[in-house]
């Protein structure tokens, strides 16, 4: 393994670390889409980089090649893989917009206290009432639930990808970006780990 494969490789598992961070901390829907975007693709430069330096010799070769199929028979790494080539070649989303719950507190007319709980798609955060032509707030202070993005099939050349249910031989869930996005840089950081060991055998 070329030790500057490793030095590249770990530059873009630094990438793939800050793009995660991001997306726990993620408020909103674009920045959700955002951080995930990134982190596929800082994913996606680990895996070229190590193959390119796993070519200076037969043992790092090997491995990588093992490496390779690994990631054609791992559902979340394949799902991974080509989450990444429809980001960047293609035009479908990769990702949906999950309806929203807010939460409204309400004071009942007996004076017992009530809470209504509103599921919308994405958009303003507000209810607003139509009355003769001029829009009013329905409620002020609504509280946000959850406000999610889900995974999606992804398509590559004819071929659809399913959303991950399995890794590493072990069923998987739950399956959102984070989670998915956890589990690959677990696995990445692995990686770049044992192509250190390889390069330092050189």
């Amino acid at each position: 393994m070329h030790p500057a494969a490793v030095v590249h490789a770990q530059r873009k598992l630094e990438n793939a670390e800050r793009a995660l961070h991001n997306l726990r901390n993620a408020e909103d829907f674009s920045e959700i889409e955002r951080e995930w975007s990134a982190f596929l693709m800082a994913l996606g430069t680990i895996y070229t980089k190590l193959e390119q330096g796993s070519k200076l010799n037969n043992v790092s070769r090997g491995w990588f090649d093992q490496v390779k199929r690994e990631r054609r028979e791992d559902k979340l790494l394949q799902y991974l893989h080509q989450a990444r080539n429809a980001e960047e070649h293609g035009i479908e989303d990769i990702t949906s917009r999950n309806a929203r719950i807010l939460r409204q507190p309400l004071k009942l007319p007996n004076g017992k206290t009530a809470e209504l709980r509103i599921s919308l798609p994405a958009g303003p955060e507000d209810l607003q009432l139509s009355e003769d032509g001029n829009e009013t707030k329905l409620f002020d202070g609504l509280q946000r639930i959850s406000s999610t993005v889900a995974l999606v099939p992804v398509k590559n050349h004819g071929t659809i990808f399913s959303v991950p249910d399995e890794h590493l031989g072990k069923p998987f869930a739950p399956v959102d970006p984070l989670a998915v996005a956890e589990a690959g840089y677990d696995y990445a950081a692995l990686l770049v780990s044992t192509a250190k060991a390889f390069s330092e055998l050189n």
